[in-house]
């Protein structure tokens, strides 16, 4: 699919309102997060995203479940402030509108009882009660931990559809996948993904994103790389 077509699709998922999961497959380096990250900041400068929450969390050497669930509760941003890097401020940020810090403090005194109930990590517990009514994107399937496997990742991502009324963009390499991975992606894809786009940029698509001068150097090195073919 052609990279325009990318943009347009990711557009109009960013516009709408309801619960769905986006779905971004492609070759490493070509520009997949790239792509996304400049979507969702040009909708957010544009007043075009309708949730008021978005996480970005990477996959790469992410270990189990809970440290994913930990992973994009800590790294929620308020939208309304613009795309940002998380940090301590955006995260106190977000827990502020959620809870009051007195309400905070009595989960968190709760949470020994709950855990010796249902078992499971203490902190991913709680902090995963916040997640709903925002956009998630998840990126690196193909790099995720030994021990965290694609089903486990894609029955998350339903969960946040489903219950968590989550938008969810999962971005990945899907040829880099193992063989077992490989065919649990396949099985579940229908399943937990609505819309699914092949990023595949043309070599002048490419070097757009990799050189934007337009000094006289600029724009040999840029005819010189697309005249080397994608390849």
């Amino acid at each position: 699919m052609s990279v325009e077509l990318v943009k347009e699709e990711i557009a109009r998922f960013l516009t709408r309102t309801e619960a769905e999961v986006l779905c971004i497959r492609g070759k490493w380096g070509v520009g997949k997060t790239y792509t996304w990250s400049k979507a969702i900041e040009a909708a957010q400068r544009a007043n075009a995203i309708r949730l008021p929450r978005y996480s970005y969390v990477s996959l790469f050497g992410v270990g189990s479940l809970d440290e994913l669930k930990f992973a994009i509760f800590e790294n929620v941003i308020t939208l309304s402030g613009g795309v940002r890097r998380p940090d301590i401020e955006t995260l106190d940020e977000f827990v502020s509108s959620r809870f009051s810090w007195r309400k905070w403090a009595r989960l968190v005194r709760a949470v020994p009882i709950v855990k010796n109930a249902i078992g499971g990590d203490a902190t991913s517990l709680v902090s995963f009660m916040t997640i709903r009514d925002q956009i998630i994107c998840i990126d690196d399937l193909e790099r995720c931990g030994q021990n965290l496997s694609v089903n486990d990742v894609l029955g998350l991502i339903s969960y946040l559809r489903e219950q968590r009324n989550c938008k969810v963009v999962l971005i990945l390499n899907d040829e880099m996948l193992e063989q077992e991975d490989k065919r649990d992606f396949a099985k579940h894809l229908e399943k937990v993904i609505d819309l699914s786009l092949a990023y595949e940029p043309r070599p002048g698509d490419s070097v757009k994103i990799a050189i934007q001068g337009t000094d006289d150097v600029s724009l040999l090195i840029a005819e010189r790389c697309v005249s080397l073919g994608p390849h």
